[in-house]
């Protein structure tokens, strides 16, 4: 059971992390392009 929510937790870790990342991204992008 233990086994299953680390797994469970490290899958929503993931998900979380790239979610911030995209988010990340577009924000960058979006400066990038505000300035060009």
């Amino acid at each position: 059971m233990e086994k299953i929510n680390k797994i469970i937790f490290i899958k929503h870790m993931n998900l979380k992390l790239q979610y911030i990342s995209i988010k990340l991204l577009i924000e960058l992008a979006g400066k990038i392009i505000a300035t060009t």
